[in-house]
């Protein structure tokens, strides 16, 4: 598990609080 893990999980649920698609997120991380 590396650091930016934690870093990302918690813009995943900031953005799901907005109603984002976050999805979006997760391969541009990856």
């Amino acid at each position: 598990m590396k650091i930016c893990n934690l870093v990302i999980v918690l813009l995943v649920v900031s953005m799901n609080a907005l109603g984002q698609p976050y999805i979006i997120l997760l391969p541009t991380f990856s």
